[in-house]
């Protein structure tokens, strides 16, 4: 699992500068999915490989620091590795208020 920061450009405006998220990178994925992703995902364009997300948004870059490093290592790193297939693809929107 990676803390991943989201970038900020021009054609990607709902992401922040500083903005983070706790993803699973699925490199093996992204031959099948880096087509759609580049067409329908804005995540892609800011530079974030194939991934699933666990948690977003996490924290702002800035509170990132060793001891959240540390604790994500120690809660992380407790966890076995365990085998994952998916059946289909698609895609999650994003609620609005």
């Amino acid at each position: 699992m990676a803390a991943c920061r989201a970038m900020a450009d021009n054609s990607t405006s709902e992401f922040q500068a500083g903005q983070t998220g706790l993803i699973v990178r699925i490199p093996e994925a992204e031959s099948v999915v880096r087509a759609w992703r580049e067409r329908f995902d804005p995540s892609a364009r800011a530079g974030v490989p194939a991934h699933i997300t666990v948690l977003f948004p996490f924290l702002d870059e800035s509170r990132i620091d060793a001891r959240i490093r540390s604790a994500l290592t120690d809660v992380l790193g407790s966890h076995h590795a365990f085998d994952l297939r998916f059946e289909s693809c698609g895609r999650s929107r994003r609620r609005t208020q």
